[in-house]
């Protein structure tokens, strides 16, 4: 069943490589947050040797909106401490301390939507994981660090399939090694079912209009009743919650890409009342709208 059910997301799967980063080791503790999901690939060495060989060390899986640093990262490689703790204590439980620490990484950013604009790694909840070197990864890899260095006619299309790729092998280590929990298998299935995907697609096409429960059942011609339960029972959270968590990941894409107000960008996701919106967001996310607009101008 669950093959049968990551074949469906595949089908429907577009991957799209965002940016491409090559970082150094640095005592810069400040974490980042990034609008994408992250690849984080360690190596000890220069990006390439003289042997154009590729070293690769650990490979990092990091959802959108996790709290990120290189420097927080390898500590967390060897002693579980500092503000990384929520996120890092998951992927790195029962690693050997390493006292061989990666001093570059490379750095990918990309979105996984499937069916149409549905963000897959939200959701089936995915969380963090640290994938141990692994030589079916490196062939795709390779290729996009190459088409990033010499960017030739194409390069954005062939890093694009690579990258697409690689995220059907991660799909995979997830099934082989018991990554994905039972609740994500659960919100997945929701892609059987054509009602809910509608609703997904109702929500992220109107962000910025009237989506209460009636408004949204109305649209996908059910009684707003069966459209709450139905939400509730397959994706294990209140449709008001999945409504305001895309909400305030809109804002935050906003906030960090343009100059509007925070009245506007209240606005464009739909809140009258931008005080509201203000007590949301931090509620959300830990920061105060101007807060994380100031923390992301320091974000390289």
């Amino acid at each position: 069943m669950e093959h049968l059910l990551l074949e469906k997301v595949i089908r429907n799967l577009t991957v799209t490589l965002k940016n491409v980063s090559v970082k150094q080791h640095n005592k810069k503790r400040d974490g980042t947050q990034s609008l994408f999901h992250q690849l984080i690939i360690t190596h000890n060495k220069e990006m390439f040797s003289k042997k154009k060989e590729f070293w690769v060390n650990d490979i990092y899986f990091i959802p959108s909106g996790c709290t990120t640093s290189l420097e927080t990262l390898y500590l967390e490689r060897t002693k579980k401490q500092s503000k990384w703790r929520m996120v890092a204590t998951e992927i790195t439980e029962g690693n050997k301390p390493s006292y061989n620490l990666p001093t570059h990484a490379i750095v990918l950013e990309f979105a996984a939507m499937t069916h149409g604009g549905i963000d897959f790694v939200e959701l089936a909840k995915l969380k963090p994981f640290i994938l141990k070197k692994n030589a079916k990864v490196v062939f795709p890899l390779e290729m996009i660090m190459q088409e990033y260095e010499n960017q030739k006619l194409g390069a954005k299309s062939i890093s694009d399939c690579a990258m697409h790729v690689l995220f059907i092998l991660l799909l995979r280590y997830m099934v082989d090694n018991k990554v994905l929990q039972p609740i994500d298998r659960k919100r997945i299935s929701s892609l059987m079912n054509h009602r809910l995907v509608s609703i997904f697609m109702y929500v992220m096409d109107n962000l910025c209009g009237n989506l209460s429960n009636s408004a949204i059942a109305k649209a996908v011609n059910l009684s707003s009743e069966y459209t709450a339960e139905l939400f509730k029972k397959v994706t294990g959270e209140t449709l008001q919650n999945y409504v305001r968590v895309k909400r305030i990941n809109k804002a935050r894409v906003l906030l960090m890409t343009t100059e509007k107000k925070i009245r506007e960008v209240a606005s464009k996701v739909g809140f009258d009342d931008a005080s509201y919106f203000c007590r949301v967001f931090k509620r959300k996310t830990g920061h105060s709208p101007n807060d994380f607009r100031e923390a992301c101008k320091d974000i390289p």
